[in-house]
């Protein structure tokens, strides 16, 4: 008896998701609003968004894998942060991270492929300063489930953030 009324709370529940998708599905062909995409992109990102040079923020799902904070002496800093990402290929990933970093200003140099295989993009601006991105579909620690690669953010300012 106590089998049969969870296999009936299951099924009541799929059928309730099933309907909230159709009915999402139907309201409407306009394409997803611009909260709707960041609502997405938050519900893909599994984790804290990196916030990079200049309080930069990608827009495409991703994971802060990790971060480091070097202090240089003198009120300087190095940072290290590196994330996965999903939903795009390492080409697709390039292009996006291109240009949203042209859209805040930043002139984002030809990348260029690393000895080990990975691509190096190098974005500046005289205000901002200059980071370095380096793109690894095969980096050294194995990627988490469904993530097609890691980015390297590498960037030194007078500030710890």
């Amino acid at each position: 008896m106590k089998k049969a009324s969870i296999f009936a709370v299951l099924i009541a529940t799929a059928l309730l998701v099933a309907g909230c998708s159709s009915s999402e599905q139907s309201a409407g062909n306009a394409g997803p609003s611009s909260d709707a995409v960041d609502a997405q992109v938050a519900a893909k990102s599994r984790g804290p968004k990196a916030q990079l040079m200049g309080s930069f923020v990608p827009k495409f799902a991703h994971r802060v894998r990790s971060q480091r904070h070097d202090d240089l002496g003198n009120g300087m800093f190095r940072h290290i942060v590196i994330v996965e990402y999903w939903d795009l290929d390492r080409d697709e990933a390039v292009a996006t991270l291109e240009k949203e970093l042209k859209a805040r200003g930043l002139a984002v140099k030809e990348p260029v492929v690393r000895d080990d295989g990975a691509l190096r993009l190098v974005a500046q601006n005289s205000k901002v300063g200059r980071m370095t991105v380096d793109l690894n579909t095969t980096p050294a620690v194995a990627l988490s489930e469904g993530a097609k690669g890691t980015m390297y953010f590498s960037w030194q300012d007078a500030s710890l953030k």
